[in-house]
C-alpha cells in the first residue's frame, strides 16, 4: 500500500535544522563579550593618563609660545597637534553623546553591552557615524599636506580607510568593519580606542614642537639633580652596530697633539667650523655625525629609482637635523629611512644640518656620483631552472610564457623597466628541412603566434631571443643581450 509523505514537513525541518547549524556558528559566546569590559576600562585608564600629559605639555607650549613662535616647524608641529586635537574632542563628544541617548532611553552601556540595537541607532541617527568618519578622512588629508609629518598611526590603526581590506583579503565598509553590525561591547570599544590613537598622537606633535627649542620628556632625579632624557627603543641589529661604533670611538685615547701638516685629510669628509675656523669632528666624532656616517647606506646612486640613503636614522628630520640635496632631487621618507629619486646623471652634493642647538650649521657634506643604471638583461621567468643554461624543452617554455628582465644588482630587487617587443626565430635541425621562422612579438608575455610556433619545435631546433627592446625607469631606451636555447626534447 502507497504511503503518503509530507514533503513540506521534512523541507522545514530540514531548514530549522540549517537555521540551529548557523546560528549555533554565529553565537559569540558571553564570556568573550564580558571581556571588552575590561579593555574598555584600561583604554579609559589610558586616555585619562595621555590627557594629563597633554595638559602639562599644554603649560609648557603656554609658557614657551614667545621661541616656539620664531620656529617654522614648531608652528607646523602645533598647527597638527590643534588638528589632531580637534578630531579627538568630535569623537569624544560622540561617545558622550552615546552614553546621554542610552540615558534617555532608561539604560546604560553596560546594559546593552550583549546588544546593538540603541547603539546602532544612534550610530545612524543624524549621521553620526558618517560625520565622524568624514572628520578622520580629513584629518589624514590635512597631516599629509603638512612639510613634517612623523607619525601615520592615525591613518594606519584607526584604519582611515573604505573600503577597510579585512585578514582574509575581503573588502569591507568603514562603517561596518568597526560599528555596524556589532553588539555594544564590540563597537564602543572602537569608539574609545579612536580616542586614545588621537590623544596619543596630539602628544607626539607636541613633544616635536618642544623639541625645538630643546625641551624633551624626561625623569629628573632629586638624589643627582640632573634629568635623564626619554631614548625610544633602539634595541635593533642596526641600532646595536651603531652603539658598537660609538663605544669604540669613546674607547679610542686621543693621540698626542702633532703639529698639522699642510696636507692633512680629515677620517671623513666633513664641513669646517666657520664659527672657529677648522675642520670639525674628524676624530672625536659627535653622536650625530657618527650616525649618518654609520646610516648613509649607499655608495652607489643611479637616476629615477627610490635609492636608500639614511638606514634608521633616528633622528628628526626639521627638528634635529635638516637634509639638502643638490641640485634638487625628491626625496621621501619610510619610517627613520630616507630614499632620494635623483632626475639625471651627474655629481650631487647631500649636505646635513644640525639644528639641535638653536642654529643650523652645516655638520656634514658628502659628494657622491649618480649613473644610469645597468644595462638589462633577461631570461625566461619560472623557477629559475633554466635561467642560466642553454638547453630547455618544449614544456619549459610554454610554462614560462614570458621573458622577464632582472640586474644583477642587490639593492635593487625589482625590475626598473619593461621589455618592449623581441624577434624570436626558430633555427630547425640541418636534416630536418623545415624553413627558418622569425616572429616579431610585442609586450613580455608570448603572443598566440609565438605559442603556435612553439608547439612545432622539435628536438634539436634552436630558438633565438634576438633584438629585445627595453625601456627603463631612467627614460633610457636599451637592447638586452640576446638568448639562445637548444630544444631537447
Amino acid at each position: 500500500m502507497a504511503v503518503n509523505i509530507n514533503l513540506n514537513r521534512y523541507r522545514l525541518i530540514t531548514l530549522l535544522y540549517v537555521i540551529f547549524v548557523c546560528l549555533s556558528v554565529l553565537n559569540i559566546p558571553s564570556s568573550l563579550l564580558d571581556s571588552y569590559r575590561y579593555s574598555i576600562l584600561t583604554l579609559d585608564y589610558q586616555i585619562k593618563s595621555t590627557l594629563d600629559q597633554v595638559g602639562f605639555a599644554n603649560k609648557v607650549i603656554e609658557d614657551k609660545k614667545m621661541q616656539l613662535s620664531a620656529s617654522d616647524s614648531a608652528r607646523v608641529f602645533l598647527g597638527m597637534q590643534n588638528r589632531i586635537h580637534s578630531s579627538f574632542e568630535k569623537v569624544k563628544a560622540f561617545d558622550d553623546n552615546l552614553v546621554k541617548y542610552l540615558a534617555s532611553e532608561k539604560t546604560d552601556i553596560n546594559l546593552q553591552f550583549y546588544s546593538r540595537k540603541l547603539s546602532e541607532a544612534y550610530y545612524l541617527k543624524d549621521s553620526g557615524l558618517d560625520k565622524i568618519k568624514s572628520d578622520l578622512v580629513s584629518l589624514v588629508k590635512f597631516l599629509k599636506a603638512q612639510p613634517y609629518q612623523i607619525d601615520q598611526a592615525v591613518e594606519q590603526l584607526i584604519p582611515v580607510e573604505d573600503p577597510v581590506v579585512s585578514q582574509s583579503g575581503k573588502e569591507k565598509d568603514w562603517a561596518l568593519y568597526l560599528f555596524l553590525h556589532k553588539t555594544t561591547a564590540i563597537s564602543y570599544f572602537h569608539i574609545k580606542r579612536i580616542q586614545l590613537i588621537l590623544i596619543q598622537n596630539e602628544n607626539i606633535y607636541q613633544n616635536a614642537a618642544l623639541r625645538t627649542i630643546g625641551y624633551q620628556p624626561s625623569y629628573y632625579s632629586e638624589k643627582e639633580k640632573e634629568a635623564i632624557l626619554f631614548q625610544p627603543n633602539t634595541n635593533t641589529s642596526q641600532n646595536i652596530e651603531q652603539q658598537n661604533l660609538q663605544d669604540t670611538f669613546a674607547r679610542t685615547p686621543n693621540p698626542s697633539p702633532k703639529p698639522p701638516a699642510a696636507a692633512a685629510t680629515p677620517k671623513y669628509p666633513v664641513q669646517a667650523d666657520s664659527t672657529n675656523e677648522r675642520a670639525s669632528n674628524t676624530d672625536n666624532f659627535d653622536e650625530f655625525i657618527q650616525r649618518i656616517i654609520t646610516s648613509l647606506h649607499s655608495e652607489t646612486f643611479y637616476v629615477g629609482i627610490q635609492n636608500e640613503v639614511l638606514r634608521e636614522f633616528n633622528y628628526l628630520m626639521g627638528v634635529d637635523f635638516d637634509f639638502e640635496i643638490t641640485p634638487s632631487a625628491s626625496m621621501r621618507q619610510q619610517g627613520n629611512t630616507y630614499l632620494i629619486r635623483f632626475p639625471k646623471t651627474g655629481q650631487y652634493t647631500l649636505r646635513f644640518s644640525d639644528k639641535r642647538k638653536f642654529t643650523k650649521k652645516v655638520s656634514f657634506e658628502k659628494k657622491v656620483m649618480v649613473q644610469l643604471i645597468p644595462p638589462p638583461q633577461v631570461k625566461l621567468s619560472g623557477d629559475g631552472s633554466n635561467y642560466f643554461r642553454e638547453l630547455a624543452t618544449v614544456k619549459e617554455l610554454f610554462d614560462a610564457n614570458r621573458l622577464v628582465g632582472y640586474l644583477q644588482i642587490y639593492d635593487i630587487p625589482n625590475f626598473p623597466g619593461r621589455i618592449n617587443s623581441y624577434y624570436v626565430t626558430r633555427i630547425p635541425k640541418d636534416d630536418d628541412g623545415s624553413p627558418q621562422e622569425r616572429i616579431l612579438n610585442y609586450g613580455d608575455i608570448f603572443s598566440a603566434e609565438l605559442q603556435k610556433m612553439l608547439r612545432k619545435l622539435k628536438k634539436g631546433d634552436l630558438l633565438l631571443f634576438d633584438n629585445i627592446q627595453v625601456t627603463m625607469i631612467d627614460g633610457t631606451s636599451r637592447t638586452a643581450s640576446p638568448l639562445t636555447y637548444k630544444i631537447i626534447e
